[in-house]
């Protein structure tokens, strides 16, 4: 009796480590999340009384809800991974292929993000700018 990949019960280590990280991955970025969030919420007002939500609350909605979503489909991913649901395998591999191109962006477009330059070619903020990249 021959048995395919998508029919099969038994879930490879690949499959497992790759659901593993998923899920680690996400909950990192969301513990990242939260305390970015948080501090926001708890800046001090400024000198109108105003908060920086009040100040650009489509922005901060867009900053925060968008990261919330990738951070819930990453778990949600994960979670369908380690139950060998054929749409967690597409969900995978879109979120390789994106990663893929990102990467691909970053390298031909930004190079003073990808590679280290040394210091007397870039201003601090460009090397401040590769240490996020890079990061």
């Amino acid at each position: 009796m021959t048995e395919t990949v998508w029919s099969s019960t038994r879930r490879s280590a690949g499959v497992t480590c790759a659901a593993a990280l998923a899920i680690l991955g996400s909950a990192s970025a969301l513990f990242v999340w939260g305390s970015l969030f948080l501090n926001v919420l708890n800046q001090p007002s400024n000198a109108q009384g105003k908060h920086l939500y009040e100040l650009y609350p489509f922005t901060l909605f867009l900053i925060f809800s968008v990261p919330l979503f990738l951070i819930a489909s990453g778990i949600r991913t994960g979670i369908g991974l380690f139950q060998l649901k054929p749409w967690a395998r597409r969900a995978a591999l879109l979120w390789a292929g994106v990663a893929l191109c990102f990467c691909l962006y970053m390298i031909a477009f930004r190079p003073f993000e990808t590679f280290f330059i040394p210091e007397h070619f870039v201003s601090e903020l460009d090397s401040f700018k590769q240490l996020l990249a890079i990061s």
